[in-house]
């Protein structure tokens, strides 16, 4: 940890863009690359919109119900957590500066 609090946790920040890039890595496998490729850039938008409208969806039952992440996570995707999206919206975000850099496939 920092020991100044206006410093940069980096190795926290790096840890996070290892578990993205990992499950980037996992998802391609499974994907491939024409789902991105369809779209390019917008669909990136797009599908890093939905990770965003989802998690603000369970940010507000937790809010408004003030239930735990768990109990507003019910009838939600199965096995999909918080983090999950936060990666896949980090990850799509990454896609779309490929895309836009004429960097994706």
């Amino acid at each position: 940890m920092p020991s100044n609090r206006g410093e940069l946790n980096l190795s926290a920040y790096e840890e996070i863009i290892t578990e993205a890039r990992k499950l980037a890595e996992e998802k391609y496998k499974g994907y491939g690359p024409d789902n991105i490729g369809a779209f390019a850039d917008f669909g990136c938008l797009v599908r890093a919109n939905d990770k965003i409208q989802r998690m603000k969806t369970i940010y507000l039952r937790r809010f408004n119900s003030g239930v735990s992440e768990d109990k507003a996570l019910v009838g939600a995707v199965p096995d999909e957590k918080i983090d999950d999206d936060i990666k896949d919206a980090i990850n799509y975000l990454v896609y779309m500066l490929m895309c836009r850099r004429g960097q994706w496939m």
